[in-house]
C-alpha cells in the first residue's frame, strides 16, 4: 500500500493543530467568565456556526468511510435515509423543540423528570451513557483503521491520541471553542467527501460508466418489501431510521445544548433546516461516493484480490492507492476523516 506523503500529512496534521489552537484561543485569550457563557455561550451565538456544529456533531466517520463501503457491498437501499431525515427534522421543527425550548431546561433528562418522575430520568441517563461509550468506541476506530492503510501505526495509538485531542479542545475552550472548531472540520469534511467523489467518477470513466456498472451490478436496486428480517429498505429506514433521527434532531443532549444557545425559536427552525439539508447533502455525496468506488472496482474486487482485508477498509484503501494523481487527497481526506470523528467522540 503507498504510504502518505509529506504534503499529506502537512494538511492532516494542520487540520488537527488548527483544531487544538482554536481551544486553546477560547480558553486562555476568549475564555468565558460564567457558568452560562462557557456552557451555552451566553445564549447569543449565531445561526450558521450553531446548524454547521449539529451537522458535524452528526455526520461521523461512520458516514463519511462506513456508508461508501456499505454501499459498496450491499447497494444504495440508504439513499431512503435522505426522506427519514427530512421528516424527522419537520417533527423536531414543529412538534418537539417548542415544547423543550420554552420550558428552558439545560438537558432532555430534566425534561424527563418534569414530564414523568426521576427514575424514568436516571434509566435514560444511563442508557444514553451506554449508548455514548459503545459509539464512540466505533467512532474513535475508523480513523484509526484509515491511517493504517497509510502509515505503520498501531490503530490503539491513533484511537487514544485523537480522544485526548478531542478532550483536550473541549475542556479548555468550552462551548464556543466547540462550535467554531466544529465550523472548521465541517469545511474539511465537506472538502474530503466532495474530493473523492470528483476522483471517484473520474477514475471509473465518468458518470455514465458509473451508471452503467453499477446498474449491472444490482447496486441500483432498491427493495420496498415490508419484511422487517430484510437487512435494509425503504420502510426499514421510514420505520428505525426515523426513531434515530427523531433522537439526534430533538432530543440528543448536545443539540439541545446548541439549541439552547440561540435567542429565539424562529433561529432554532432555521438551525433545524440548515441540519436536514446539510445532512442530506452528506448522505448523497456518500452514497455517490461508494457506487463510484464500487464502479472503479467492478471489474477486480481488492477484497477477493487479498489487497485489503475487510470492506470497511475499501475507502482509505482507494484514497491512499489511486489518489496519485491529485497530491495531497490522502492527507484531505485523513483530515476530513478526524474531523467527523473528532466532534463526535
Amino acid at each position: 500500500i503507498t504510504m502518505l506523503t509529506l504534503i499529506d500529512f502537512v494538511f492532516f496534521g494542520g487540520s488537527i493543530l488548527l483544531s487544538t489552537c482554536i481551544g486553546i484561543y477560547f480558553g486562555f485569550w476568549k475564555n468565558s467568565k460564567t457558568a452560562d457563557e462557557y456552557l451555552l455561550g451566553d445564549r447569543k451565538m449565531k445561526i450558521i456556526p450553531i446548524s454547521l456544529s449539529i451537522v458535524t456533531s452528526h455526520i461521523s466517520g461512520v458516514t463519511v468511510m462506513g456508508l461508501p463501503a456499505d454501499i459498496y457491498v450491499y447497494g444504495a437501499n440508504s439513499v431512503w435515509a435522505c426522506s427519514t431525515i427530512i421528516c424527522a427534522c419537520l417533527l423536531a421543527s414543529y412538534v418537539y423543540l417548542p415544547v423543550i425550548m420554552k420550558l428552558k431546561v439545560p438537558s432532555v433528562f430534566e425534561y424527563l423528570e418534569l414530564r414523568f418522575d426521576t427514575s424514568l430520568r436516571r434509566t435514560a441517563s444511563f442508557i444514553s451513557i451506554l449508548q455514548f461509550l459503545l459509539y464512540n468506541a466505533i467512532i474513535a476506530y475508523i480513523p484509526a483503521i484509515a491511517l493504517s492503510q497509510g502509515v505503520a501505526i498501531d490503530p490503539r495509538v491513533v484511537i487514544v491520541v485523537t480522544c485526548i485531542i478531542c478532550i483536550f479542545y473541549t475542556a479548555v475552550g468550552g462551548f464556543k471553542a466547540v462550535v467554531w472548531t466544529d465550523t472548521f472540520q465541517f469545511g474539511c469534511m465537506a472538502t474530503s467527501v466532495l474530493a473523492v467523489l470528483i476522483l471517484g467518477v473520474g477514475l471509473a470513466g465518468g458518470v455514465s460508466s458509473v451508471y452503467e456498472k453499477a446498474s449491472q451490478g444490482g447496486r441500483l436496486d432498491f427493495n420496498f418489501s415490508i419484511d422487517p428480517t430484510i437487512r435494509d429498505g425503504f420502510w426499514q429506514y421510514h420505520v428505525g431510521f426515523l426513531v434515530i433521527w427523531i433522537y439526534y434532531s430533538s432530543f440528543h443532549p448536545g443539540a439541545v445544548q446548541k439549541y439552547l444557545s440561540l435567542s429565539n425559536q424562529s433561529s432554532i427552525k432555521i438551525t433545524v433546516g440548515l441540519l436536514c439539508c446539510s445532512s442530506v447533502t452528506f448522505y448523497i455525496v456518500s452514497i455517490l461516493t461508494g457506487i463510484a468506488i464500487y464502479a472503479r472496482y467492478s471489474d477486480c474486487d481488492p477484497v477477493t484480490a487479498g489487497e485489503v482485508e475487510r470492506f470497511d477498509q475499501i475507502v482509505p484503501f482507494f484514497v491512499v492507492n489511486d489518489a496519485k494523481v491529485l497530491p495531497g487527497l490522502p492527507g484531505i481526506f485523513m483530515a476530513g476523516l478526524f474531523s467527523a470523528s473528532l466532534r463526535c467522540v
